[in-house]
C-alpha cells in the first residue's frame, strides 16, 4: 500500500491472480462480500485501513489514488434575486473524478458565508468556490473559483378590483388595502395621500396609481392602476335643542341660530325658513318653527330639514329722559315752565307703548323752596310688550327772572333835594314780574352830594318764592351846586392874644363850606386873607373882619359877611418847666470841645413856657451878662435870668431863674484821663494792652445828692456799653484790667489810679494834664521810631542793635 491517505482501496488476490478496485463503500459492501468469502477478520483489516495486512494467503495493499477537476461553465454568473442556489451549483461540472461536489460562499470582503435556500446574498457580488470530494480511486480537487454577480429581481403589484365605486367622504384609507404586492418585498406607495378628500369631480373618477417601491434585492414595480367612481354624500343637520323660549324684541340674526346648528354631515351652506331681520312675534302664545337644512355641493346632496320650536314672550319696555339738559336724571327749568313743555324730552329706549305721565300737561311747577319735583312717565302694554317701569326726572325748578326800567333814563336836580322829593317810584315800573320795585337809594331823607355827580340811582325787582331779584336798572342824576349863607352879630372889644376863632363865629344859614377870614386894619385900603389861628394885633385896631364860606363840591362860594373888632394890649408870662435841668453833651447836639473843654448851645437846654410875643432877654452873673441861644455853655453849673421885653401888644413880664448842669459822658470824662477807646476797651495810649476782661472802678468824692442813680463800680465794658452822666466835681479814679502779653503764660493784673476835674478845671491841674499827655505822646513816638529802625537793620542784615 502506498503512504498516502487511503480513500480508497485496490484489494490484489495474488492467489487467484486478479484486482478488484473498490471505493470505501464498495469496500464495505465488498467487504461484507469478502467476508463470506476469507471470512471476517480479513474485511476488518480492510476496513482498518492498514496499508499491508496478511491474512493467510491473502495480501492487502492500497495503491496511489488519481487527481480529480471541476470546472465552471460561465465566469462570471449573473443571476436574479430569488434565484436558487442550485441553478448557480448547476453552473459546476466534475471533468475529471468521481467525487461529490462541494460549495463555498464567501462575500465581496473574503468572509465565508454560510450558504442557504434562497442564499442571503442581497443583490451583492460574492465568490463561489468549488471542488469534488476525495473518493477511494481520487483525491479532493483543487478549489476552482467564480464570480457571482445577483442583480435586483422584478417586483409585482395588482389591485383586487380595477374599479370601484364609493360615496364621498371615503379616503384612500378606507380602501388602500385592496392594492396587493404578488412579488417582491418593497413598500407600496400610492398617487393619493392616505387623508385625501376623493372629490366627486361631477362624474369624473379618480385614478389612484400604486406601485412597489424599489429596495436592495428588488427594482421598482410597474404601477397598477385603479378607477374610483366617487358619489355625492348625504347632508344631514340638526339643532343643539329642540326649541327656545326668547323675549320679543330678538330677530332671527339676534338668535344666533348659526351657533345653535350642529352640522352632522356635509358642508353645504345653511338655509334658515326666516330672514336674519326678520322680527318673531308673539303671536299670542303660539310657537314659531324655525327650519334649517343644508344646501347641495358639488359632493352633498342638500339634507332633510330640521326644525327649532321659538316660543316668544313679551319683551320688557323701557322709558328714559334724553336731552342735552338732563344730567344724572336732573334737569334745571325755569319756573313757568309747565309738564307739556317738558314731556318731549321722555322717549321710549325699548317698545312701542302709549306713553303716559303722572303730572297733567298745563301743570305749572312751582320752586318749592328748592325742592324738585318728580316726573314720572311709562309705556302703556301692547301685543308685544309689556308695561314698563315709569322712569323718573327730578325736576329743579329755578326762578325766573324779573325787569324793570325808568320812565326817564336821567334828570338833573339842585343840592339839598332829598331822595324822598325825587318820588322815585312814580319814574319807574314793573315790566316782567311779580316782585316789589326796590331802589338803591330809599332813605327819603338822603341828599345826592355834587361830588361824583352825575350820581347812578338804581332800580330792581326784588326776589319772590319764584322769582329771581331783577338785574338793576339805572338811572342818571346830575346834581348841581347850591347857593351858601352867613349871618354874624356884633363884636366885643378882647385884650391882644384872642384868636379869630376864639371869637364868637358867623351862623350858617346854608352850606358847609370852610369859613375863612379877611381883615383891614385902619389906614389900610384892601382886605387880605388871614387865618383862623391869627391873633388880631393892636396896631391898626379897630379891625375890620370879614368872613365867607368857601365854594365847595356841593355849595357855591357865599356872600360875606362884616363885623368890627377892637383890641387892647395885655400882659405877657415867662416860665421855665424846669428849675434845675441837666444836660448831656451829646453827639446829635450842638456840643463842641474847645482848648480841651466841652461846650453846649444854650438851644439844646431852653426849657421855657412862655405867653407873649416879646423877645426873651437871658443874662447871667453880676453885672447881668447878656446870652444869645447860640451861647455855648461850658461843662458845670450856670444859674440864669429871663425875661420877656415889651413889645407894641404886650407889656414887658416879670423875671424868672432856672440852674443849668453841663454834664460829660463817661467817653468824653475817660479822654480826660489820656486813655484811648480800642475795640470798645480803654487803655493808655502810651501802652499797648491786650485785655479782654477789663472793667473800670469809680470811687466818688463828695458826689452831690442831685444825681443819686450814679453807683460806683461801671460794668466790664463791652460793644453795648452805656455813657453814664457825671456832675462837676474832683474824682479818685482806678482803672484795673487784666494782661494777656504772649499765649501760654499766666495773665499779669495791672491797676491804675488819676485825679479827674469836671467842669472849671483849676490852672495848675490842666497844665499838668497837658504835660503828662504831651510826655506820653512823645514816648508813644519814640518806641515806634525805634521799632521801625530795628525793622530795616534785620532787613539789611546789618547786626541788630540792642
Amino acid at each position: 500500500m502506498s503512504s498516502s491517505t487511503p480513500t480508497g482501496f485496490f484489494l490484489e488476490n495474488r492467489w487467484q491472480e486478479h484486482l478488484l478496485a473498490l471505493t470505501t463503500e464498495s469496500l464495505v459492501a465488498g467487504g461484507l462480500y469478502l467476508s463470506d468469502v476469507v471470512g471476517p477478520e480479513w474485511a476488518m483489516a480492510v476496513l482498518a485501513g492498514a496499508e499491508l495486512v496478511t491474512l493467510g494467503m491473502h495480501t492487502l495493499r492500497c495503491p496511489r489514488k488519481k487527481p480529480q477537476t471541476v470546472a465552471w461553465d460561465e465566469d462570471p454568473i449573473e443571476i436574479d434575486y430569488g434565484t436558487s442556489l442550485d441553478e448557480v451549483h448547476g453552473h459546476a461540472a466534475l471533468t475529471q473524478g468521481d467525487g461529490e461536489l462541494q460549495f463555498a460562499w464567501y462575500s465581496s470582503d473574503g468572509e465565508q458565508i454560510a450558504p442557504d435556500d434562497p442564499p442571503p446574498v442581497r443583490a451583492k457580488r460574492y465568490r463561489v468556490e468549488v471542488w469534488a470530494k476525495a473518493t477511494p480511486r481520487f483525491d479532493p480537487s483543487a478549489r476552482m473559483p467564480t464570480k457571482v454577480r445577483v442583480t435586483p429581481a422584478k417586483q409585482e403589484v395588482q389591485w383586487a378590483k380595477p374599479v370601484i365605486t364609493i360615496v364621498y367622504g371615503k379616503t384612500l384609507r378606507d380602501f388602500k388595502g385592496g392594492a396587493k404586492l404578488v412579488r417582491g418585498e418593497g413598500d407600496l406607495r400610492f398617487s393619493h395621500d392616505d387623508d385625501d378628500d376623493l372629490r366627486c369631480q361631477h362624474g369624473k373618477p379618480h385614478e389612484i396609481v400604486v406601485y412597489a417601491e424599489a429596495t436592495t434585492n428588488y427594482l421598482q414595480s410597474e404601477p397598477a392602476s385603479l378607477t374610483v367612481h366617487v358619489q355625492k354624500a348625504p347632508q344631514e343637520v340638526e339643532w343643539t335643542e329642540p326649541s327656545v323660549t326668547i323675549v320679543y324684541g330678538r330677530t332671527v340674526g339676534e338668535l344666533q341660530l348659526r351657533q345653535k346648528v350642529e352640522r352632522v354631515r356635509g358642508e353645504g351652506a345653511l338655509r334658515f325658513s326666516h330672514e336674519d331681520g326678520e322680527l318673531l312675534a308673539c303671536q299670542d302664545g303660539e310657537p314659531h318653527e324655525v327650519k334649517v337644512w343644508a344646501e347641495e355641493t358639488d359632493d352633498y346632496l342638500e339634507s332633510e330639514a330640521a326644525i327649532l320650536t321659538v316660543h316668544v314672550k313679551k319683551a320688557p319696555q323701557k322709558v328714559k329722559w334724553t336731552s342735552p339738559e338732563i344730567t344724572g336724571g336732573m334737569i334745571n327749568v325755569q319756573y313757568g315752565t309747565t309738564v307739556g313743555d317738558i314731556k318731549g324730552m321722555a322717549t321710549r329706549a325699548k317698545g312701542n307703548g302709549d306713553l303716559r305721565f303722572s303730572h297733567e300737561d298745563g301743570e305749572l311747577l312751582a320752586c318749592q323752596d328748592g325742592e324738585p319735583h318728580q316726573v314720572g312717565v311709562w309705556a302703556e302694554e301692547t301685543d308685544d310688550y309689556l308695561e314698563s317701569e315709569a322712569a323718573i326726572l327730578t325736576v329743579y325748578v329755578y326762578k325766573a327772572p324779573q325787569e324793570a326800567e325808568w320812565t326817564e333814563p336821567s334828570i338833573t336836580i339842585e343840592y339839598g333835594t332829598t331822595v324822598g322829593e325825587l318820588d322815585l317810584r312814580q319814574k319807574a315800573k314793573l315790566v316782567r314780574g311779580e316782585g316789589t320795585l326796590r331802589f338803591s337809594h330809599e332813605d327819603d331823607d338822603e341828599v345826592l352830594p355834587c361830588t361824583g355827580s352825575p350820581h347812578t340811582v338804581t332800580v330792581w325787582v326784588e326776589g319772590t318764592d319764584n322769582h329771581d331779584p331783577s338785574l338793576p336798572v339805572e338811572m342818571t342824576v346830575t346834581v348841581e351846586r347850591a347857593p351858601q349863607a352867613l349871618t354874624w352879630t356884633a363884636l366885643e372889644p378882647v385884650n391882644y392874644g384872642v384868636k379869630l376863632s376864639d371869637l364868637p363865629q358867623p351862623q350858617r344859614v346854608r352850606g358847609d363850606g370852610e369859613l375863612v377870614f379877611e381883615y383891614r386894619s385902619s389906614g389900610m385900603d384892601e382886605f387880605k386873607v388871614v387865618l383862623a389861628a391869627a391873633k388880631p394885633p393892636v396896631q391898626g385896631s379897630p379891625h375890620t373882619i370879614r368872613a365867607k364860606l368857601k365854594e365847595t363840591d356841593n355849595y357855591c362860594e357865599s356872600d360875606p359877611v362884616e363885623a368890627v373888632l377892637v383890641v387892647n394890649r395885655t400882659d405877657q408870662e415867662l416860665e421855665w418847666t424846669d428849675k434845675i435841668v441837666y444836660a448831656s453833651i451829646e453827639e446829635d447836639s450842638h456840643a463842641v470841645e474847645e482848648n480841651g473843654h466841652w461846650q453846649i448851645e444854650l438851644n439844646d437846654v431852653w426849657p421855657i413856657r412862655r405867653r407873649g410875643d416879646g423877645k426873651i432877654a437871658v443874662v447871667v452873673g453880676q453885672p447881668p451878662k447878656p446870652l444869645l441861644q447860640t451861647t455855648r455853655l461850658f461843662c458845670g453849673r450856670h444859674q440864669l435870668r429871663a425875661k420877656l421885653l415889651e413889645t407894641p401888644n404886650c407889656f414887658e413880664s416879670p423875671v424868672v431863674n432856672v440852674t443849668i448842669h453841663v454834664l460829660l459822658t463817661v467817653s468824653q470824662w475817660m479822654q480826660y484821663l489820656g486813655y484811648e477807646e480800642k475795640t470798645n476797651i480803654w487803655m493808655r495810649s502810651s501802652e499797648k494792652v491786650d485785655a479782654w476782661d477789663s472793667h473800670f472802678t469809680i470811687f466818688k468824692e463828695d458826689l452831690p445828692d442831685l444825681v443819686p442813680t450814679i453807683g460806683d463800680t461801671l460794668p466790664p465794658m463791652d460793644s453795648s456799653v452805656v455813657d453814664t452822666l457825671f456832675p462837676e466835681g474832683q474824682f479818685h479814679v482806678t482803672v484795673e484790667y487784666f494782661q494777656y502779653p504772649q499765649t501760654g503764660r499766666q495773665p499779669r493784673y495791672m491797676r491804675g489810679s488819676d485825679q479827674v476835674w469836671f467842669g472849671d478845671v483849676p490852672e495848675h491841674i490842666r497844665d499838668q494834664l497837658n504835660t503828662v499827655s504831651r510826655r506820653k505822646m512823645i514816648k508813644t513816638r519814640l518806641t515806634e521810631e525805634i521799632k521801625r529802625l530795628r525793622g530795616l537793620i534785620r532787613k539789611s542784615g546789618m547786626v541788630t542793635l540792642s
